[in-house]
């Protein structure tokens, strides 16, 4: 894909990676991760309690016997450019896309609506390089 950028009057030609935004950005990626889960991470997978994917984004529960550093550490070593992080958890609190779950002491999971602090209000310039159905999603 032609993805390209000006910043700072430099021009960048992305050479790399799926292109945000793109008609196929989600059938790409759950190709690949299709592949990548009935593959080589398919050993890890069969690791753990609890498994679930949405698009590129994954939450895994494991119980107290498998560390976690351990089983971030095999997942990235699988594909040298797909990198997993790992959320943690404060207060039994955890967020995963736009959920925010609650521990309870008993083990019972609460859910809520979780909002990103990250919250900037800006916007790319309307003659960027943006696929134009982005820029049209921002006025509705």
């Amino acid at each position: 894909m032609n993805v390209h950028l000006i910043f700072n009057n430099t021009y960048y030609r992305q050479i790399d990676g799926i292109t945000m935004g793109s008609h196929l950005d989600t059938i790409l990626v759950d190709f690949v991760f299709a592949k990548l889960d009935n593959g080589p991470l398919k050993e890890i997978n069969d690791k753990h309690d609890f498994y679930f994917r949405y698009i590129d984004d994954t939450f895994i529960v494991v119980n107290q016997n498998i560390r976690k550093e351990q089983l971030l550490e095999a997942s990235n070593n699988k594909h040298s450019a797909i990198k997993f992080t790992c959320g943690k958890e404060l207060d039994n609190k955890l967020h995963f896309l736009e959920v925010l779950l609650n521990r309870k002491e008993k083990g019972s999971i609460s859910r809520s609506v979780y909002r990103k602090s990250s919250l900037s209000s800006k916007y790319s310039h309307f003659l960027s390089f943006v696929p134009f159905h982005c820029k049209r999603n921002l006025l509705r």
